[in-house]
Order: C-alpha cells, then structure tokens, then sequence
C-alpha cells in the first residue's frame, strides 16, 4: 500500500490504482480459496462492471435505446 501511495503522491494515478486492485485480487483469491465471502465481494463485481462500462460501453448512453441497453448489460453482468 505504501507503493501505490508514492505511486499516488507522484500523479501516477492509473498505476497506483492497477497495484490497488492487484492486491484486492490477490485477497479475492484468498479468500475464496477459504470459502470466505465478505462484502468487499460484491463491491469489487460492481467495481468490475462499473469499469468496463467507463471503458467500453460509454457510447451505450448517447443512443436513443442507449440507458436501456446499458441497464440490461449490466443486469445481465
């Protein structure tokens, strides 16, 4: 965590936030590996959906059917 704050106080933020979400993976994996379901969980599945629709879904909502389409794919996520 002291890497990602550096990398933070250096404007780095992107880099910053790929070593935060590492370490995430790497307690997800933990504890699933111990069949521990914790709320952090849920919060990183809509973590995920929210960043693939910031990264490749944003023109969803410029078409006419746009927030339709959006809330379908992310129900379906």
């Amino acid at each position: 965590m002291d890497q990602s704050q550096a990398t933070a106080d250096a404007g780095r933020l992107a880099d910053a936030h790929e070593r935060l979400e590492a370490v995430r993976d790497l307690l997800a994996a933990l504890w699933q590996r111990n069949q521990v379901v914790v709320l952090s969980d849920h919060m990183n599945a809509y973590h995920e959906a929210m960043e693939t629709v910031l990264t490749d879904r944003p023109g969803l909502l410029g078409r006419p059917d746009g927030a339709a389409a959006l809330s379908e794919w992310v129900g379906g996520a």
